[in-house]
C-alpha cells in the first residue's frame, strides 16, 4: 500500500495510478494548493469535499477527469450551498454533512468513529 503525506506546500500535485490511499490531514496545512489530478482510469470512488471549497475547475482541468469510478462526494456544506458550487462532477451521489442523524429525508453523512465519512441510513 502507497501513502501520499508532505508537509512542504506545493500548488499542485498529481497522484498516479499506483497510489491506493492519501493519508489523513495530508494537505491540511497546505495552504498554497490549487490543484490535484489524478491519474487517468484512477479508481477514486469518493471524496470528502470541505464547505470552505467554493469551486472545482472542470473540462479538461478538472481533478476528477476520467475518474470513472468516482460514485459519491461527501460535501462538508449545506444543499443550497452545493447548488452554488462552480465545476461540481456530474453522475455521482452528492450527501451533506450533518453532525446529528437527520429526522426527515435527504442524503446526509457524518465522519464515524475512525474519522471515515459515512452516510446516515
Amino acid at each position: 500500500m502507497e501513502y501520499v503525506y508532505d508537509e512542504a506546500a506545493f500548488s499542485e500535485i498529481y497522484i498516479p495510478r499506483t497510489v491506493t490511499s492519501i493519508s489523513d490531514y495530508a494537505f491540511m496545512y497546505n495552504t498554497d494548493l490549487k490543484k490535484i489530478s489524478f491519474a487517468e482510469g484512477s479508481e477514486l470512488t469518493g471524496v470528502v469535499i470541505p464547505s470552505s471549497v467554493k469551486s472545482i475547475e472542470s473540462g479538461m482541468y478538472s481533478p476528477f477527469l476520467r475518474c470513472d469510478s468516482l460514485s459519491v462526494i461527501y460535501y462538508g456544506g449545506s444543499e443550497a450551498e452545493w447548488e452554488g458550487f462552480s465545476g461540481k462532477p456530474s453522475n455521482v451521489d452528492v450527501y451533506y454533512y450533518s453532525e446529528c442523524e437527520p429526522t426527515g429525508g435527504g442524503k446526509y453523512w457524518h465522519y464515524d468513529e475512525n474519522f471515515l465519512p459515512v452516510t446516515w441510513n
